[in-house]
This record gives C-alpha cells, sequence and structure tokens, in this order.
C-alpha cells in the first residue's frame, strides 16, 4: 500500500458528500450498491458524511446478478446501519425492450434486439434503468444521487451516459481503481467494513453473465499506469505491453466528450 494520507482522502469525500447536500438543502444521499467495491467505498464516505441512517442504499440486480452480489450489498448495508433496499430491474428491463422493439418495428434503421448486434445497447439499457431508479427514489425521499465512478473510468469512458454516470457529485473521481482499492484497505485496516469478497472479487459490471472489466479493460494495475502515463505526456511506462498500451490510447481518445456530461468530483488530497 502507498503511503498517501487515506484518511485525509476519506475525510476530504465525506466533507465533499455534506457539502452538496447541503448545498442542495437535502439530509439523505442515494448510493446504488452492486456488491461491487466503488459503490461501497461512497456508501462508506456517504455514512461518514451524513450517519448511516441518511444513507439510503438500494441494490437493483437482475437475473445476471449473482448471490454474492446480492449477499454483499446487504452487507455493506447492515455495516453501515444505511436504509437498504433490493429493487429488481428485470421486470421494468423486459417492458421497455418489448415496447421499443413494437415501437421500431417497420425501420429500415433498426436492427432488432439481438445479442449478436446490441448486446452494448441492452446493457446500457439496464445501467440507465439503475439511473432512472435511483433518481426517482432521490426525488421522493428528498435527496440527492452519489456518482459511484472511479478515475479509471471516466479516462477510458467505461461508463454509460445517464446511466451509471448521473448523480450530484463523484466522490471517487479523482481516485484511480487501484486507489479505490488501497483505500478500501485502508477501511478495512481494523474491522471489516467492507465484506471481503467485495475487496477481492474481479471487478464486474454484472450486464451480462460472466462479465468482468477486464474483457473490456487491461487489468487495472496495467490500465493506470497507462493512465497515468497518457495524463503526464509521457510514453509507454514499464509493465505496459505494446497491446495495452494501444487499447489505453484508444479508449482515452473515444472517452472525452463523454467526460463533460458527469457531475463534478471531490476536491482530494494528494
Amino acid at each position: 500500500m502507498s503511503t498517501r494520507d487515506w484518511e485525509g482522502v476519506l475525510d476530504a469525500m465525506a466533507d465533499g458528500i455534506a457539502r452538496t447536500a447541503s448545498d442542495a438543502r437535502v439530509g439523505r444521499v442515494v448510493v446504488g450498491v452492486s456488491g461491487g467495491l466503488d459503490g461501497a467505498v461512497v456508501a462508506v464516505a456517504a455514512a461518514r458524511a451524513l450517519r448511516g441512517e441518511n444513507v439510503l442504499t438500494a441494490f437493483m440486480p437482475t437475473r445476471h446478478s449473482s448471490q454474492a452480489s446480492h449477499d454483499d450489498a446487504a452487507a455493506i448495508g447492515r455495516n453501515l446501519g444505511t436504509d437498504h433496499h433490493v429493487i429488481s430491474i428485470d421486470e421494468s428491463y423486459a417492458v421497455l425492450r418489448a415496447a421499443v422493439q413494437d415501437g421500431m418495428a417497420g425501420s429500415p434503421a433498426w436492427p432488432g434486439f439481438t445479442d449478436a448486434t446490441t448486446s452494448v445497447t441492452e446493457q446500457n439499457i439496464q445501467a440507465r434503468l439503475r439511473g432512472t431508479t435511483l433518481m426517482a427514489i432521490a426525488n421522493a425521499t428528498g435527496g440527492i444521487v452519489l456518482n459511484t465512478g472511479n478515475l479509471s473510468e471516466v479516462r477510458t469512458g467505461y461508463f454509460t451516459l445517464y446511466g451509471d454516470g448521473i448523480g450530484a457529485v463523484a466522490p471517487l473521481g479523482q481516485l484511480y481503481k487501484t486507489e479505490v482499492q488501497e483505500l478500501a484497505a485502508w477501511i478495512n485496516r481494523d474491522a471489516e467494513v467492507i465484506p471481503a469478497y467485495t475487496v477481492s472479487r474481479p471487478p464486474s459490471a454484472e450486464l451480462a453473465d460472466d462479465q468482468e472489466d477486464s474483457d473490456s479493460l487491461p487489468p487495472y494495475p496495467v490500465l493506470d499506469a497507462a493512465l497515468r502515463a497518457l495524463a503526464a505526456g509521457a510514453g509507454r511506462p514499464d509493465g505496459v505491453d505494446e497491446a495495452a498500451w494501444a487499447r489505453t490510447q484508444q479508449l482515452a481518445s473515444g472517452a472525452a466528450f463523454k467526460a463533460r456530461y458527469l457531475p463534478p468530483s471531490v476536491d482530494l488530497p494528494a
């Protein structure tokens, strides 16, 4: 682990959340938790900012969600004392998919929903339904949604516009994924606040069966090293092979326009 002041980082995240809630004149925040690390860390920061009872965590499964994700999402809610709920989006997904399919029938531009041609479209529908669900909860309960994206995702465009890209503020927006992992290890230094499997499991959006982030991205230690080098205007760093370097450059070059539509990040100490 690096020598970074992780307590200072977590405090800054909590301060940013509290300040955003105060500016919005609300006392509650809503966090989507998937059983993954990013949502869990944001929930920890939110509970630090506003106390657990003022944090509403929502797990929004589909048929692609594993039992481990169910269990870990529930565990982070219990550990932090949040107002935790499970809201399946399977039915709303099926209704929307059918409505679009019927409404677009006969269009020469419409390819139809098939795994071969529109899998990304169908995955993005899931992400956007989750975003809509979180916003509905926030609107109805008088709260704001917290974004759970990290800097690795921002710089590669590995998020869905108007889906997991929503939120009033992005507490992890200045942390690469490997730094989120280090922060999680610091949070768990004395007790298992974040479930151990959440920390150790391969990252996955679970928008398709057996999906892992590494299906689309280089491994995060490699990706983050490449992204840091690109940000510094440097050449390919040691430990990053030509294929990973080229892939990172390709992703980064196509991601800039998406980043303009993201919420502001919290300023964190170096």
